[in-house]
């Protein structure tokens, strides 16, 4: 079963002013992630030449180097 499953399952069980209140969490939870991706893009974006072609060193042949389990 996935995470996504047991969520709903969970959820489903809930009643109406739990539902709310994981809903209001999942909202804060999807801003937050929002918001930390925007400063990791403007962070990105501020970089230099010699920076940017540093990174790119960093992270080449990643997948390669560091494969998921």
């Amino acid at each position: 079963m996935t995470s996504e499953e047991i969520l709903l399952r969970q959820f489903m069980i809930l009643p109406g002013d739990r539902k709310r209140e994981l809903l209001d969490f999942a909202e804060f939870l999807t801003k937050k992630e929002s918001e930390t991706n925007g400063l990791i893009a403007q962070d990105l974006t501020d970089l230099d030449e010699g920076e940017i072609q540093h990174l790119e060193m960093e992270f080449e042949n990643y997948d390669e180097r560091f494969p998921r389990q």
